[in-house]
């Protein structure tokens, strides 16, 4: 027997223990919440916009009380939008059984939802057939593809050895200085474009009208989100030439979990022959790898972007997980 109640704020180091052990399985991985334990306390704890007690519920086991099942969303009100995180449910159970205890607790989760959200969205893995029945059941449709693709320091180490040197890359944000490669060091896009820096991102006004430009209204984070996100974990580099900004890395690091996250590569439509996506990935990568407190690193990439997904290739990252994003739309 079980009992579903709204989660309370003492609860996330429990809840965060139960989670991942079965997001580090395929077959129970639901996207957004991480597989450290330490990872998912700190996002439980952030969570934007709704704070955690106010979009979570979980069940307990009424014998011995442990947690058998956890489901909850991350809002974002401005897009009238929310993510749901799991359903979460003990491996002990399939099936029939799995499906009613994931619907006993998304009714319990439906009576926290404010009313102007009313677009539901949900990304599992391929392999979680239990999360896919569910989806189904409740009139979720796919709208997306993508694969989680990852790439650790043994992996970065043996691509640099192969790799050809950046073509031009001002180190601004990772050495405290700008520059370029000398002319022996430039392709042949060099003497066309002249100098192009990567660099960190400053708030000019002209850098954020291209920020905006790029990314999507309806992407996880809008423009203004990762603007607002940025810090210390956070960061964002810009590509620049002689026309001005050409394209943008969004990255977030996790030292809990050693992991930095790829978030979003975006490049102007006009400039996206002139190989500034892997100057930012390398640029980031090798951020990361300098830093002795992270080991991995990880992106998502749609199915369709088969021109992304052979760029991340070149740089020996590797499938992990295989994700498909749903999404129903409520009246209320």
């Amino acid at each position: 027997m079980s009992m579903i109640k709204r989660a309370v704020r003492e609860e996330i180091p429990e809840i965060a223990g139960f989670v991942a052990p079965l997001n580090a399985m395929r077959e129970h991985f639901v996207a957004w919440l991480t597989m450290d334990v330490n990872e998912i306390i700190e996002s439980l704890t952030t969570l934007p916009y709704i704070p955690f007690e106010d979009c979570f519920v979980v069940t307990r086991d009424e014998a011995d009380g442990r947690i058998t099942g956890v489901l909850g969303f991350i809002a974002f009100p401005e897009k009238a939008q929310l993510r749901l995180l799991g359903p979460y449910v003990t491996p002990q159970l399939s099936g029939e059984a799995w499906q009613e205890m994931a619907a006993s607790l998304y009714q319990h989760m439906l009576e926290l939802v404010p009313e102007n959200i009313t677009n539901y969205r949900v990304s599992v893995d391929t392999w979680n057939r239990d999360g896919l029945a569910f989806a189904e059941r409740y009139g979720y449709v796919e709208y997306n593809g993508e694969a989680n693709l990852e790439m650790d320091r043994s992996v970065y180490e043996q691509y640099i050895q192969n790799a050809p040197k950046p073509m031009v890359v001002g180190q601004l944000g990772a050495l405290g200085q700008s520059g370029t490669t000398d002319e022996a060091e430039r392709s042949d896009h060099s003497e066309t474009l002249g100098q192009v820096i990567v660099e960190a991102y400053t708030p000019l006004p002209e850098y954020e009208q291209v920020l905006r430009d790029l990314q999507p209204e309806q992407a996880f984070f809008t423009a203004q989100e990762i603007l607002n996100r940025l810090n210390d974990n956070n960061q964002m580099y810009i590509v620049r030439d002689a026309e001005g900004m050409q394209g943008f890395i969004y990255i977030e690091f996790f030292p809990e979990s050693k992991h930095m996250d790829v978030a979003f590569i975006r490049v102007r439509p006009e400039a996206q022959n002139r190989k500034y996506g892997s100057l930012l990935l390398r640029h980031a990568l090798d951020l990361t790898f300098a830093r002795p407190d992270m080991d991995t690193a990880g992106l998502y990439v749609a199915h369709k972007n088969t021109g992304a997904r052979r760029l991340y290739e070149r740089f020996y990252f590797k499938e992990k997980h295989v994700v498909v994003s749903m999404e129903t739309h409520v009246t209320k």
